[in-house]
């Protein structure tokens, strides 16, 4: 008798695992409460893109990086191999300009 073995579905989070913030890194468990990420400075950042904006080109923080998003991953969800990513307005659409430029040393 083999046993089939199946994978069972991930919980979802109310915030993507992605999401980051200063206080993100004090706490010892998973927030789940927006005002968790939000300090004086009200800065939250993806940590994919390591910037204000998500790799779908909306903003990070935890009233827009939820479930149904695009680039949306459960905190208990294991993270994908690091890949590059193709950013609205990353480097490939900027040498893709350069090449549709008549001056490429512009």
């Amino acid at each position: 008798m083999s046993a089939k073995t199946t994978k069972l579905p991930v919980v979802e989070t109310p915030f993507c695992g992605e999401l980051r913030s200063k206080k993100f890194y004090l706490s010892d468990e998973i927030l789940t409460d927006a005002e968790a990420y939000h300090d004086a400075s009200g800065h939250t950042w993806c940590y994919l893109t390591n910037i204000p904006v998500g790799p779908d080109g909306d903003r990070a923080a935890p009233e827009y990086c939820k479930p149904g998003r695009s680039c949306y991953r459960s905190a208990f969800q294991q993270p994908e191999a690091w890949k590059p990513i193709a950013c609205i307005g990353g480097p490939e659409v900027v040498e893709k300009k350069k090449e549709e430029s008549e001056n490429p040393e512009v």
